[in-house]
């Protein structure tokens, strides 16, 4: 798959590539990593101008801890609640070879789901955790707002959502 994907989109100079989807590469006792391994290597090798990562999730292990010492693997990605993150910004920085990271998947303004209201997770939560991971030493990190990530399922207005105060500059 990872061969096809690589002849079909290789040439692209904008694609990026970020493997795991949201989940764990072991689950229990299935350890997906050679499934991950095999797919990363392939895309390199058929793509070698692409980027690739790792997309963890929350409270799992981070890209860094399970493929920092593959050469595809060219930034690593946490996702991670703001005091959780700091942690995995640091011990990157203290790995071998040296390679940059992102903060992935912050905080979506607007989150309301579980115990949360959306006033909860407003533009200063956003924009708190994207500075505390940038102050860190991370390279960047990514917005999103929860109403446009779930394109109007719980019949909110996501268009008006895309001018939301944590998704303007100051």
């Amino acid at each position: 798959y990872g061969t096809w994907l690589a002849r079909r989109y290789g040439a692209e100079p904008h694609v990026l590539w970020m493997l795991g989807g949201d989940r764990s590469a072991v689950v229990g006792e299935k350890d997906y990593r050679p499934v991950f391994r095999a797919l990363a290597e392939s895309l390199a090798a058929g793509a070698p101008a692409q980027a690739i990562s790792y997309h963890p999730r929350k409270g799992a292990p981070q890209s860094a801890e399970w493929f920092h010492g593959d050469r595809w693997l060219a930034f690593n990605s946490i996702q991670e609640w703001p005091d959780r993150q700091m942690p995995h910004v640091t011990a990157d920085w203290a790995r071998t070879p040296v390679k940059p990271t992102w903060l992935f998947e912050g905080r979506y303004e607007g989150y309301w789901r579980g115990n949360y209201k959306a006033a909860d997770w407003g533009e200063w939560q956003v924009r708190q955790q994207a500075w505390q991971t940038v102050f860190a030493g991370a390279f960047g990190h990514t917005y999103g707002h929860e109403r446009v990530f779930g394109f109007g399922f719980d019949r909110a207005d996501w268009k008006a959502a895309l001018e939301a105060p944590g998704a303007r500059s100051v």
